[in-house]
């Protein structure tokens, strides 16, 4: 679904999302932003798709103090900045150093928030709602109109990236990917299904295999964020 926009808090890692909110009009106060939220959050980063950009919003005082454009500030190519028009997802990686993210319009990039530079991008299959971190560094995503979970190989000196494995998810629409640290399996929910997936650890050679599946208690599952501890 194109016109949500994906939040997460930064310092917690509990993931919000927007439906009805219109910060346009000033009916989200900020007071009722702080409200959300408890006083050790400050930051917001969200995937806005208004503008078509990655932003991080202080909410203590409501202000974007730093975007990322593909068409603005970045060494993508000007005729591949369309890929990531309609942002979907974003994610801190590497210890918050990185944000990790996907675009409706297909395009997936890791970025380095202090250079607001893409260390690696690439193009996916149809509508790209979510991206992970496998342990050696690949990037799992999903689309979920053509309904593949596919694998880029993270490789930042061969720009524009590639698809390595691909392969047709065993179940509708899927829109998250969660990497799990414990069990060490990759967690994706379609319509019907949570779906856990063990990954090869194979960097040059990956695959995913369904390990596990439960039946959601309703369909169509959209986001999906782990909650540490």
């Amino acid at each position: 679904m194109r016109y949500l926009l994906i939040f997460s808090l930064l310092v917690t890692g509990v993931a919000c999302r927007k439906r009805s909110y219109n910060t346009t009009d000033g009916s989200v106060t900020k007071t009722a932003l702080l409200a959300a939220v408890t006083t050790a959050d400050q930051y917001l980063l969200c995937a806005e798709q208004s503008q078509n950009r990655i932003s991080i919003i202080d909410i203590t005082n409501s202000t974007f103090f730093w975007d990322w454009k593909a068409a603005v500030n970045n060494n993508i190519p000007t005729g591949d900045a369309g890929w990531y028009n309609l942002p979907s997802e974003a994610k801190r990686v590497y210890n918050g150093l990185y944000v990790l993210m996907t675009a409706s319009d297909g395009g997936i990039a890791l970025i380095r928030q202090s250079s607001k530079k893409a260390v690696f991008f690439a193009r996916g299959i149809g509508n790209m709602h979510s991206a992970e971190l496998l342990p050696d560094g690949n990037i799992a995503a999903v689309s979920s109109d053509s309904n593949y979970i596919m694998i880029f190989r993270t490789d930042t000196a061969s720009l524009p990236g590639s698809i390595t494995w691909k392969k047709k998810f065993p179940d509708t629409a899927p829109h998250n990917v969660v990497w799990d640290r414990t069990r060490n399996v990759l967690w994706s929910a379609g319509q019907h299904k949570i779906y856990s997936l063990t990954y090869n650890n194979s960097c040059t050679s990956p695959n995913l295999t369904v390990s596990d599946s439960f039946a959601l208690p309703a369909a169509n599952a959209h986001d999906l964020f782990p909650v540490y501890g």
